[in-house]
């Protein structure tokens, strides 16, 4: 039904350029003694079918774009895809709690020991005096080469 209704469409709007073209027809070429121009016929007196030619290619490229159009195939429709999983995100690992641990209580740190450095007064001011980086306290000083001397002198 489908095809026989598109065939029918386009031989109509195949042959309306061509039927649009035709005219009726008339006897009366002269009228008081004068030729009348009329526009289907040349100078000759011959039918003008120049403007047939043209609306039957026209008419013939229009019943086909029509059928083209209207007889194309129907759409392919396809499935929708499969629908996308969503996985969780895994449970968090359960919480242990551990009992605090017993305080250590360590015994108290010996008391210092001092022991008599063994230089004297005088020694310390001697290395005072020599070296300008002295320290009497650990009886070193820092010398040309950057490592830490101890200080011998005289006394």
């Amino acid at each position: 039904m489908n095809r026989i209704a598109t065939a029918v469409l386009a031989a109509v709007i195949g042959a309306t350029p061509i039927l649009a073209t035709a005219t009726t027809a008339s006897a009366d070429q002269y009228r008081n003694g004068k030729r009348i121009h009329t526009p289907n016929y040349n100078y000759n007196n011959a039918p003008n079918w120049s403007g047939v030619g043209a609306g039957f290619v026209a008419g013939a490229a229009l019943g086909v774009g029509a059928g083209l159009l209207i007889n194309r195939p129907p759409p392919v429709y396809y499935a929708p895809p499969a629908p996308r999983v969503y996985y969780a995100p895994p449970p968090p690992p359960p919480v242990v709690y551990y009992p605090a641990p017993a305080p250590a209580y360590y015994p108290p740190p010996p008391p210092p020991v001092y022991y008599d450095r063994g230089w004297t007064e005088a020694h310390v001011e001697w290395c005072l005096d020599r070296y300008r980086s002295y320290n009497p306290a650990t009886n070193t000083f820092v010398g040309y080469d950057g490592y830490q001397h101890e200080c011998r002198g005289p006394y």
